[in-house]
C-alpha cells in the first residue's frame, strides 16, 4: 500500500493517524512512517483498510493468493526437474 493510498483511506474512513495506530495496536511513530512513505504498510494492515475502504474484496484477496501460490508451486516444480541432457 503507497502513501498515497494509506492517506486516502484514512479519510475514507474518516479516522486520524492515532487512531489507526490504537486501532491496529501500533506505535504514532510507525504510522508516521507509514504516512511518510519511510517504511512500508505492513500487508496484514494494508488488507485490512482495503477491504473496510471497499477497495479489494475478499474473493479478490483469495484469487491474488491462489495465483501466487500457483506460481510459486510451478517454479518450484522447474528447479526440481532435472536438467536437460
Amino acid at each position: 500500500m503507497t502513501k498515497d493510498r494509506l492517506r486516502k483511506a484514512l479519510d475514507l474512513l474518516d479516522v486520524n493517524q492515532s487512531q489507526l495506530g490504537r486501532a491496529f495496536s501500533v506505535p504514532d511513530r510507525q504510522v508516521r512512517r507509514w504516512i511518510a512513505g519511510d517504511r512500508d504498510v505492513p500487508d496484514n494492515i494494508a488488507v485490512h483498510l482495503e477491504i473496510m475502504t471497499g477497495e479489494k474484496t475478499l474473493d479478490q484477496y483469495f484469487a491474488e493468493i491462489k495465483a501466487r501460490h500457483k506460481a510459486l508451486v510451478a517454479r518450484l516444480d522447474a528447479e526440481r526437474a532435472p536438467a536437460a541432457a
